[in-house]
């Protein structure tokens, strides 16, 4: 998490911790692998972050632009290492998933029965989400199950959270 990565003595980790939990574009990712010096990795970081403060950026579906969430509903699950982690489904296809609190409920469509087979959070059912403009498959409901999920909501357990596939979504105007 942020407090443990921010007392690390190692600038280089940081930087690159920061760069992978962030929501950035493609352009920006590949600005940051190409600097030489880390203080300017560590700069352009210090400026996304105000960036993204001042803007309240909306995530969009990548394919139609429809605006899902904002970049203020991330947040890290317990047991997570940051808001945006790679899972694995039972085809062995790799999503890189970011966490959010909530979403434009008019935006999105969830299509089929809760299922807990294969969750990748303990605790909660998975249900597939929909771009509700164009139909695209943008990621997953998940929903605390009954009584093996959190009872109340708390800050790092909710009831309900989405997975957006990093894929489907985007930080950059269509």
């Amino acid at each position: 998490d942020f407090a443990f990565m921010s007392n690390q003595a190692d600038p280089l980790a940081f930087a690159f911790w920061m760069a992978s939990n962030m929501s950035l574009s493609l352009s920006d990712r590949l600005d940051m692998l190409e600097m030489d010096c880390n203080l300017e990795r560590l700069r352009l970081i210090l400026v996304k972050v105000a960036q993204q403060r001042q803007l309240e950026r909306p995530i969009r579906c990548k394919q139609c632009g429809e605006r899902i969430t904002t970049i203020s509903s991330l947040f890290t699950i317990d047991g997570a290492e940051g808001t945006t982690g790679a899972y694995v489904n039972e085809y062995g296809i790799v999503h890189q998933t970011q966490t959010v609190r909530t979403v434009d409920a008019d935006h999105v469509f969830c299509v089929g029965n809760r299922e807990s087979r294969d969750s990748w959070f303990n605790g909660y059912t998975w249900t597939i989400m929909h771009c509700a403009t164009c139909a695209a498959h943008l990621g997953w409901k998940f929903d605390a199950i009954r009584g093996q999920g959190p009872t109340e909501s708390t800050e790092d357990r909710p009831k309900r959270f989405f997975g957006l596939t990093g894929g489907a979504i985007t930080t950059e105007e269509s």
